[in-house]
């Protein structure tokens, strides 16, 4: 499957994602270290980010069967969409949360949510994926971020990525005066 076609059954399989009028996801593609990676980000957070009282990070997800790109097959999008939802509901059911976007890339999908409070949140997440995906290899990481660099540096598209889709970005109004 070339990049093209990857990438439109990312973007099919987000369209499903809920949403509020606070939010706005898009998602895009583009290359880390010689290989491709999608992201799917909510683009509004950038007009406020960082949030004061949101200082932590938590950075968590699970390992997939890659394809030779690094990316999963368009198969396995809908279950790594379920994991996505029930990670960011675990995170919310212990401290009020935002979720901040989604890196997938050479065999790992990571979604990043910042938190009010992360005290207990690493055991729950653990508890969580044994049920949901016993046999995954899971990655938790929680860290202080209260500049959002997590975002703003990682998720939220440089200026050559928002260059590469210019017209695209124009369209939904997410295109800077640079």
């Amino acid at each position: 499957m070339n990049f093209r076609a990857l990438l439109l059954a990312v973007l099919i399989a987000t369209i499903s994602l809920p949403t509020s009028a606070k939010e706005f996801w898009w998602a895009y593609m583009a290359s880390y270290d010689g290989t491709p990676g999608s992201t799917r980000v909510n683009m509004r957070l950038k007009e406020k980010a960082p949030f004061p009282e949101y200082q932590t990070l938590v950075v968590t997800g699970t390992t997939y069967a890659a394809k030779k790109e690094g990316l999963p097959d368009p198969a396995d999008l809908g279950r790594l969409n379920q994991l996505s939802f029930k990670g960011v509901a675990t995170i919310r059911s212990v401290s009020p949360a935002i979720h901040a976007g989604t890196f997938t890339h050479n065999g790992e999908q990571l979604h990043y949510v910042y938190v009010k409070d992360a005290a207990g949140i690493e055991k729950t997440l653990r508890g969580m994926y044994a049920k949901a995906c016993p046999a995954c290899k899971i990655y938790i990481n929680i860290k202080k971020d209260p500049s959002w660099s997590g975002y703003t540096d990682f998720l939220y598209p440089n200026k050559p990525t928002r260059d590469f889709y210019r017209d695209e970005l124009k369209k939904y109004g997410f295109i800077e005066n640079e």
